[in-house]
């Protein structure tokens, strides 16, 4: 198994609980996967599971722990996702007015 990166833009799903509170989010995930395609299915249904709609995948690479040398923070989400095999982080705005 290899961890990916990926990186999605996103919107909340009407009637969902971010529905009312968030114009959209660029949602990071941590999945260890064995390809990338696996990643990606695996992904855009975790996050359709949260309540939002994938609108584009923006980014998507395979990562080692050296990528996160001088990151500790995204260090912390790497080793999180070697241990549950995945991690997901909303970036999040608010609704336009």
């Amino acid at each position: 198994m290899k961890l990916y990166f990926l990186t999605y833009l996103s919107r909340p799903k009407a009637g969902s609980e971010s529905f009312e509170s968030y114009g959209g989010a660029y949602i990071n995930c941590w999945i260890d996967a064995g390809s990338e395609a696996q990643a990606e299915e695996r992904s855009s249904t975790g996050i359709s599971q949260a309540g939002w709609l994938v609108e584009s995948l923006e980014y998507s690479s395979v990562v080692t722990r050296e990528a996160y040398a001088d990151d500790d923070v995204g260090l912390q989400y790497f080793e999180q996702a070697l241990i549950d095999k995945e991690v997901y982080v909303f970036h999040t705005w608010a609704l336009d007015p």
